[in-house]
């Protein structure tokens, strides 16, 4: 049996068998002693980054009481307790922990176990309890120095997510049907021409004919058109405003425009029925769906027609500037402020833009210069866009989403040395072979745009762990006199996500540990998505929730506020200290449902 008891390639995870293996005798018959040389193993192997999971035949209860009277129980991932075939089992563990059969030692006195494992997972290495002393010294299994078990930690969250999907019983559609969702329409037009312009230009998700034009224009085609209306949105958690536009020439919808404040409640499919189901030629990706047919029977015509409504409510001395990208953009249109200020990525020539990435912002600073002169090879960026409101720190509280660079590619450019992000992490787009195949996003992309990165820019992958945390630390350093809150990224990957975005949840993990590192030092505080999300939650990628989970973050959100204003704020421009009282407070930031109470209690 030449593939019994060898290790054959780096080791990230062990599976430990329990009786005769992690410890002496039988658990469920003649009783156990514990091995103390091998739990001082499993301490180590997770200071080397190497983690461990647990596959045995026996009951659940009475190993987890052992477990944890030994303290070693929060030790080990994914323990799998049962009476089931091993093979099976073994591959869920490693399915679940999202690893390769190649990373994974499993340890089992039962060569019956060893060859079913090795039946079902054809690449990973099986060996006898005779392995474990020889584990240590292993070249393949050193690992990766971790003191701060940050890998064991990721696993644990991997963990905790899975159980959560699992048992979780939530049902958007329920969760929808209970919202009380009313929509009205409207033909007052021309009164509402700025914000309807501007949800032209600037909405990609919901922007189903992407027809972009000066306002001039789009007036000319208002006034002749056939049938042109706006749409508005409210349910029991608040007034959404004007957040649709629809335009039709000849049963032909040109324009069909909604703002991502409504994203996942269905207002698409519903003002669609509600027009008749007139032709819709659709340009390009959009995250939302029209259906002639779709159930959206718990939206209701509001008759009333009620337009939005500008809160009377006073405002705070204190402002709150709001940056990031479309996961904020949501969650600021469930909270009613007249003291917020957003920064936004905006769509220009179909392409969004992004001005968040902390390399953008960093380069705005340290090389100015360099940074105008290098764009001017990449006009994806224009000047305007390296000038970020984050630095006009006319601010007392940052809330702040880095999910650009969670997910964006890093190009250098091949003289100033510049460092410049641009879509996708796991696609080389200085690669002409990958121009073949445009993803719809990028479709409207000059060619000439992608050659000028070939020629001028070297793809360097997306920002390491290493670099956003020094990146992280100066951006931190600026403000040290300000409060930040930052949003985490969701850990769990949507089901059937597209190719690059397979695997992403783990760069996320990552990335998320370095923020939760930061804020444990106190520098910031954490809207720690990434703790209280699960693949159920999820909408069309894992940086885009459903409206639930944007409601329930901005309640988190909104108490974290809430709670900084009502405390003592030293501002950098007066002397003086500013007391922010509880009722001020309510009266100004409040999230546009009952739960408004939990801000100051």
């Amino acid at each position: 049996m030449p593939r019994i008891n060898k290790i054959r390639n780096k080791i990230k995870l062990v599976i430990w068998d329990l009786d005769e293996t992690y410890w002496s005798g039988t658990l469920s018959e003649e009783g156990i002693v514990y091995n103390k040389q091998h739990h001082n193993i499993i301490l180590e192997l997770n200071k080397r980054g190497i983690v461990n999971s647990i596959c045995s035949k026996n009951n659940e209860e009475e190993v987890f009481k052992v477990l944890k009277n030994n303290k070693i129980f929060d030790c080990f991932v994914f323990p799998r307790i049962s009476w089931s075939p091993k093979g099976e089992v073994v591959k869920s563990i490693i399915e679940d922990m999202q690893l390769r059969d190649e990373n994974v030692l499993f340890i089992d006195d039962n060569l019956s176990n060893l060859n079913e494992v090795l039946f079902y997972c054809p690449g990973i290495s099986v060996a006898e309890p005779i392995i474990i002393k020889k584990m240590l010294s292993s070249k393949l299994m050193l690992g990766k120095k971790d003191s701060k078990l940050s890998r064991l930690s990721q696993y644990k969250i991997l963990e905790t997510k899975l159980i959560s999907r699992k048992k979780s019983d939530s049902n958007n559609y329920d969760f929808l049907k209970s919202s009380n969702i009313k929509v009205s329409f409207s033909n007052e037009v021309m009164c509402n021409i700025d914000r309807i312009h501007e949800l032209v230009e600037r909405t990609n998700q919901l922007n189903f004919t992407k027809i972009r034009l000066p306002k001039e224009e789009l007036v000319c085609q208002i006034e002749k058109s056939q049938q042109v209306g706006c749409v508005h949105v409210k349910d029991k958690f608040g007034n959404y405003g004007l957040c649709g536009f629809y335009l039709i020439v000849n049963n032909d919808l040109k324009h069909f425009v909604f703002s991502c404040r409504v994203l996942n409640m269905g207002i698409e499919s519903y003002v669609y029925q509600h027009l008749g189901c007139p032709k819709l030629t659709i340009d390009g990706e959009v995250t939302g769906d029209v259906s002639g047919d779709a159930d959206v029977s718990y939206i209701l015509n509001d008759d009333s027609e009620e337009q939005a409504v500008e809160s009377d409510s006073r405002e705070l001395e204190g402002k709150i500037l709001i940056v990031g990208g479309c996961d904020l953009d949501q969650v600021v249109h469930y909270i009613d402020s007249k003291t917020i200020d957003t920064e936004f990525n905006y769509v220009r020539g179909n392409i969004s833009v992004h001005k968040e990435h902390t390399e953008l912002l960093l380069g705005s600073i340290n090389k100015r210069e360099k940074l105008l002169n290098t764009i001017k090879d990449f006009p994806v960026y224009l000047a305007q866009d390296i000038n970020s409101k984050i630095f006009t720190t006319d601010w007392d509280v940052l809330v702040y989403s880095p999910l650009n660079d969670f997910s964006r590619g890093l190009y250098r450019h091949k003289v100033t040395g510049v460092v410049l992000p641009f879509d996708n992490l796991n696609i080389d787009w200085t690669k002409s072979e990958n121009w073949n195949d445009l993803p719809k996003h990028l479709k409207s992309l000059p060619k000439s745009h992608l050659e000028s990165l070939r020629d001028y820019f070297d793809f360097i992958g997306g920002i390491s762990s290493r670099k956003f945390r020094n990146n992280f630390n100066l951006l931190v350093s600026m403000f040290s006199q300000k409060k930040i809150i930052i949003f985490t990224g969701s850990e769990v990957n949507v089901l059937n996500p597209v190719s690059w975005d397979v695997g992403m949840e783990l760069r996320h993990i990552e990335l998320n540990s370095v923020l939760r590192e930061i804020s444990d030092l106190g520098a910031v505080e954490l809207v720690d998505v990434g703790k209280n999300i699960s693949t159920t939650d999820l909408s069309d990628n894992l940086r885009h929730y459903k409206k639930k989970v944007y409601w329930s973050l901005a309640e988190e959100l909104t108490d974290k506020v809430g709670k900084i204003l009502s405390r003592k704020i030293t501002r950098n421009t007066f002397s003086n200290t500013i007391i922010y009282s509880k009722e001020l407070v309510k009266s100004s930031l409040r999230i546009s449902y009952h739960f408004v109470k939990k801000i100051i209690t």
